[in-house]
């Protein structure tokens, strides 16, 4: 069978967990319906700026511009090795996994998505490229999948063209509930809500990256703890929590800086976050990827709340496979709540998102 050649935009060559692990999941998704999936190399230089090594000197004439890049090359001084390490474990799985394609050319399916490609405050305002218009590249069919707009609202003026770039697309899957509440109370669309493509994947199939993984992992049993955004519950808990089950600590940063504590792990490469996530005996997070791999591995967890817009993701997840009761706001929170527990009716609910999902794409590649 001859496979058809097709494209996915979305951020894939940030250093960021999340945001290669749902490219790599949606690419696997894709050649599992006899796709050929290959990632179009768009990407503003407002969001690539964040992921160099060495600072560039800012465009922008001012002063607190070139006050910021003064203290980025201080921090990469001070922080060199960690910043490299890391910069190299990225790089490196990007050049494995994310096979790159010049925005140009004929394809039957252009992917949009997932992640935040709608977020017009990482794009500088709407970015038509994220809505699969481009100069030198033309799709048969233009899908959104688990496309995100974050928390960023659009503005009136350019809520007309938001709108005009949905319509103009053959189908429309958004990441979160609310957003689709948007589009439909603005317009006639009727978008479907689909999952997180890193929710695509099983266990199993998670594996070959864990198996490729180069990190040392001890044989002890441990707590896992991974944030994003630090929260100011989180040393309490770890300890609560380390010394009820009797487990060490393992911490996996989300970055790295000079204040990032020495003794985190700071330069795992994505295959290296899988392998910590399976193999870990519990999981203190703040992410929304961290909940997701938590659930994926069947590994007991807990999700910190922030009581704002940071937990809409998390939330909208763990009400979506009932295990609200692992998002918690105080350490009174877990008085009662049991640390270990049965994923039995959770894999269940998701195996029914997923094949919803699974069905969403194959509707639209099958027309």
């Amino acid at each position: 069978m001859n496979k058809k050649k097709c494209g996915i935009v979305t951020y894939h060559r940030a250093h960021n967990y999340g945001a290669l692990l749902q490219a790599y999941a949606l690419k696997k998704s894709l050649q599992k319906l006899s796709l050929e999936p290959v990632f179009i190399d768009y990407q503003p230089e407002s969001i690539s700026r964040g992921y160099e090594l060495y600072p560039q000197l800012p465009k922008e004439k001012s002063i607190s511009a070139f006050i910021r890049y003064i203290k980025d090359f201080i921090h990469l001084i001070l922080d060199y090795k960690r910043k490299k390490n890391r910069f190299i474990a990225f790089e490196t799985f990007i050049k494995k996994e994310i096979n790159i394609h010049k925005p140009e050319g004929m394809f039957e399916y252009l992917f949009l998505g997932s992640d935040q490609i709608w977020n017009t405050s990482y794009t500088n305002g709407i970015d038509k490229h994220y809505y699969g218009i481009f100069d030198n590249l033309t799709a048969n069919n233009t899908i959104s999948y688990a496309a995100s707009m974050g928390t960023s609202n659009i503005n009136s003026e350019d809520e007309y063209t938001f709108i005009k770039y949905l319509e103009g697309l053959d189908g429309i899957g958004v990441r979160e509930e609310k957003l689709a509440n948007y589009i439909s109370s603005i317009s006639s669309l009727n978008p479907e809500i689909t999952l997180d493509p890193t929710l695509l994947l099983s266990k199993s199939e998670w594996r070959s990256l864990k198996d490729s993984a180069s990190i040392h992992v001890d044989e002890k049993p441990y707590l896992l703890i991974y944030e994003v955004h630090e929260h100011s519950l989180t040393q309490q808990i770890k300890e609560f929590i380390s010394k009820k089950l009797g487990l060490s600590i393992v911490s996996l940063s989300s970055r790295t800086d000079c204040y990032t504590n020495k003794n985190n792990i700071t330069d795992a490469s994505p295959n290296d976050f899988i392998k910590l996530f399976s193999n870990a005996s519990f999981v203190i997070t703040t992410s929304f990827h961290g909940t997701v791999f938590s659930i994926i591995n069947e590994v007991p967890f807990l999700t910190l709340k922030f009581n704002n817009d940071t937990d809409i993701r998390s939330e909208s997840l763990l009400g979506q496979v009932n295990l609200l009761e692992r998002h918690i706001e105080s350490i009174a929170d877990i008085d009662n709540l049991p640390l270990e527990f049965s994923f039995e009716e959770s894999n269940l609910l998701l195996e029914k998102y997923r094949k919803k999902s699974i069905d969403f794409l194959k509707r639209h590649i099958r027309g």
